[in-house]
């Protein structure tokens, strides 16, 4: 039904048509999207929904998302066994995940054979499955072939792959192996994939309304936290959306070689790529601005130049509320890093997560280099702090319908939240079943009650999220109190 990269034109036909499969209670072509990869499409339609079967069918969706993610997840693992307990159904051998890689296509590309063997012999119509590329397995057991062995490769033709499908590039399978320098596009496709997060379902069903309303600023506020990862891949029907999707990969890009430039010592790439404040305050994956990683690297030029260009940043802070002057601080205090930020107004008495002034990591500066990652491979319920967007002052973002402005950073001061290691032994199967507990039918008059409250008390329980006040019953009252007004 979809294939191929998703123009905006067709996006927009696509959500006209799941308008009406809604209205005509079209199950069918409903679930295909939800294997196809587009279920995300369809979240937070229900009280647009007037079919009977069509309320069903959203009411399960997140369960429905929620198996797929643990299909893929199980093959991401190798676990086979999980696996197997899942994919009950063709039709599931088939799901693709949000980047439209099917399960064979993912078990080829973590050359993962014990499970291609299992799929092929259990579900053999998979074999020549393509995804959003219109590239087959094949065609991925071409990089293997070319980088490990032919193992795989010649295993898929001895089972009856097509050598003859070609991908959106017009190119074979046999087109990779014959020219290995065409497999780059197909390894980065590849890594992009390891980069699928999951989404806690609030999280989801937001990210979901923001891009189908064209909220751009609160797409601009996850790239610039240093959260951009998890818009990878996705498509909106909003042309505003569409339009910042599309440059979200450049921003990303432009904002690893700020750090980049700044991490070794590129003044004139710095002052090249810095032009405006949402650079000089823009996050890596770590949570650390330019200025962080200025200090870090005891690159007073860059710090200098930043802060002249930029002043009101000093106190930026990072996913544990460090600001600059805290790192400095656990450099040396005789540095001139650290002399400069006191000039130029760094706050001496800011507080981290943790309740810790800068001076504190004087003579603890071992506890300053524990910090939170956002590797896109690591999932987002293993990262406390996934969601920590702090809404940013003159943060503008062209778009095609105009320029956006943020909102003012909130008041409440975030407290730490711990991490939590124990779900990286959890299985994907576990977790489908821990979905599925959480996706019990309700009773028609809580329904209707989380129908009424349902938006506004998923947006502040998000908001708390990201913002960790430091009162949070306090915080969501007031944010409520605000609602009803």
């Amino acid at each position: 039904m979809i294939s191929g990269a998703q123009s905006h034109a067709l996006l927009e036909d696509l959500d006209c048509s799941i308008m009406n499969w809604l209205d005509h209670g079209n199950i069918k072509n409903l679930e295909k999207l939800v294997l196809l990869g587009f279920g995300d499409m369809m979240l937070g339609l229900i009280d647009h929904a007037k079919h009977r079967a069509s309320i069903k069918f959203l009411q399960q969706l997140p369960l429905y998302q929620a198996k797929v993610e643990a299909i893929h997840k199980a093959v991401e693992r190798k676990d086979l066994q999980s696996l197997k307990e899942l994919v009950n159904k063709h039709k599931l051998a088939l799901a693709r995940d949000r980047f439209g890689t099917t399960v064979l296509q993912k078990a080829v590309m973590n050359d993962d054979f014990n499970t291609v063997v299992w799929l092929l012999g259990k579900f053999p119509g998979v074999i020549d499955a393509q995804d959003n590329n219109k590239r087959t397995a094949l065609h991925y057991a071409a990089v293997l072939h070319n980088h490990h062995s032919d193992k795989m490769y010649q295993f898929l033709v001895n089972a009856g792959a097509n050598l003859q499908i070609r991908d959106r590039d017009g190119r074979t399978p046999k087109d990779y192996v014959q020219s290995p320098h065409l497999v780059d596009q197909l390894i980065n496709r590849s890594d992009s994939n390891k980069q699928s997060q999951r989404l806690p379902q609030h999280f989801s069903y937001l990210l979901s309304l923001w891009l189908r309303e064209g909220r751009v600023m609160k797409l601009a506020q996850l790239v610039f936290s240093g959260c951009g990862d998890v818009l990878l891949g996705r498509q909106s029907s909003h042309p505003a959306s569409q339009h910042f999707l599309q440059e979200v990969s450049a921003h990303l890009d432009k904002i690893a070689k700020i750090h980049e430039a700044v991490k070794s010592g590129n003044l004139a790439a710095t002052q090249k790529l810095v032009t405006a404040k949402k650079w000089a305050i823009a996050r890596n994956r770590q949570g650390e601005t330019p200025l962080h990683t200025a200090v870090d690297n005891n690159r007073l030029d860059i710090l200098k130049y930043i802060l002249q260009q930029f002043p009101e940043t000093v106190n930026a802070k990072d996913y544990q509320l460090r600001t600059p002057l805290h790192y400095a601080a656990g450099n040396c205090i005789e540095s001139d890093c650290y002399k400069y930020l006191l000039e130029a107004g760094a706050d001496a008495d800011a507080l981290d997560c943790n309740g810790r002034k800068p001076k504190y990591y004087v003579t603890h500066a071992e506890c300053l280099h524990v910090k939170v990652s956002r590797s896109p491979s690591v999932e987002v319920y293993d990262n406390s702090d996934v969601s920590s967007l702090d809404s940013q002052d003159n943060l503008e973002i062209n778009t095609s319908s105009g320029a956006t402005k943020g909102s003012k950073q909130q008041k409440d001061r975030p407290t730490a939240v711990q991490q939590s290691n124990s779900r990286n032994s959890v299985t994907p199967l576990l977790e489908y079943k821990m979905e599925l507990a959480r996706n019990l039918p309700l009773t028609p008059g809580v329904r209707m009650a989380l129908q009424m409250v349902g938006l506004p008390l998923t947006e502040t329980l998000v908001d708390v999220t990201i913002q960790r006040p430091l009162h949070p019953i306090r915080y969501i009252a007031s944010m409520l109190k605000g609602y009803q007004q």
